[in-house]
């Protein structure tokens, strides 16, 4: 199959983005061009990209003028992005895919709470009395916690990213190096009594979800935003193959 004459816009961050690019580039040949948000600066991204801020549309419609397929893989709370995405590239006539990775699911022990917005996990919190939360979000979601003034709140938020002022609590930084072992002595070190997440998927915070089971420590867990009308595949392979599909050149009729 050669691909080799098209290029490819991969929007985002996230590590299947990544692969995505890789495999573009070294099967196909692919001219594929990596988009990353500009404080997304991480050593296991290996893939060249350009860090670029698109906060209008006509950025992105700069930014995909020219190209043959368009692949959100963004993070999984940036729904709206995904569909201004599938918005733009549908104007301009483009196949556009969203890579969005499973989310995970409970076990048989896990005790998660759902609800679908940070307000409603500083209710929960509250509502059961809860003092000593793990607390592991976006910097813009941290907000609504002040309201848990007055509890002993660990805070953890992604690297790289915007340091919320909190003003109370502590406040700790995501690592890459984390393990079922040091997370499980970070929440028996703080006395977690809750843990406060969003449904990620992926292997990178699994382990927070492990050391909670292991310590029988409840889980208030953020529901993903809904995606909307937008396709979508699961892994980078798969993402591939939608590629393959969307970019094979028409087969011949023979008169």
């Amino acid at each position: 199959m050669t691909l080799n004459s098209k290029k490819v816009l991969v929007l985002g961050g996230m590590r299947e983005g990544e692969e995505l690019t890789g495999m573009l580039r070294d099967r196909h040949g692919i001219d594929t061009i990596l988009v990353r948000p500009p404080n997304l600066r991480n050593e296991t991204l290996t893939q060249p990209a350009l860090h670029l801020m698109l906060e209008r549309r006509s950025d992105l419609t700069d930014l995909m003028r020219g190209v043959s397929a368009v692949v959100v893989a963004a993070h999984p709370y940036s729904a709206r992005f995904a569909e201004v995405c599938a918005e733009v590239a549908a104007e301009l006539g483009l196949p556009c895919l969203r890579l969005l990775r499973e989310p995970w699911r409970p076990g048989a022990s896990d005790r998660w709470i759902p609800v679908d917005t940070p307000r409603a996990a500083v209710s929960e919190v509250m509502r059961a009395g809860y003092q000593r939360p793990f607390v592991c979000l976006g910097s813009d979601q941290i907000e609504p916690f002040s309201r848990l003034r007055g509890r002993t709140v660990v805070f953890r938020v992604p690297e790289g990213g915007r340091r919320p002022d909190i003003g109370f609590g502590r406040l700790l930084t995501a690592s890459a190096e984390v393990s079922v072992v040091s997370e499980t002595a970070l929440m028996r070190k703080h006395q977690i009594d809750v843990l406060v997440t969003r449904n990620l998927g992926g292997t990178g915070g699994w382990p927070k979800l492990l050391a909670a089971r292991a310590l029988d420590i409840p889980v208030v867990m953020l529901r993903r935003p809904k995606l909307k009308d937008v396709e979508h595949r699961a892994t980078a392979e798969e993402a591939l193959g939608w590629v393959e599909s969307v970019l094979a050149p028409e087969p011949s009729v023979m008169a």
